[in-house]
């Protein structure tokens, strides 16, 4: 069985419109890659920053911070999403009506 693999690559950071550098929100996707089946979902997180501890100067963000926000924020939503979009395409649904020839044909 072969190990299913999440990447998450991080589009955009969205910034006050001020000298702050605060980041209010990240646009991001997830790929998921089971075997010969992948999915991908895009997504993005509004922060919360009228209360902001431990605040982390734009200069100083580093990917792995910002993917801690995404996780502590969505959890593994996304991750789950592609997981049942990959087992529909391995397992997709029998059709409600199926065409047959006529009988007489």
């Amino acid at each position: 069985m072969e190990e299913v693999i999440h990447k998450y690559t991080i589009n955009k950071l969205i910034q006050k419109n001020d000298d702050s550098g605060t980041v209010v929100k990240v646009e991001y996707e997830v790929e998921t890659v089971d075997g010969d089946y992948r999915s991908k979902v895009t997504d993005d997180i509004e922060l919360n920053v009228s209360n902001i501890q431990n605040f982390v100067k734009y200069e100083d963000l580093t990917e792995e911070i910002v993917l801690q926000w995404i996780k502590d924020i969505h959890g593994d939503k996304n991750e789950i999403k592609n997981m049942i979009i990959i087992e529909r395409q391995k397992n997709p649904p029998k059709p409600p009506t199926i065409e047959q020839p006529l009988p007489w044909a």
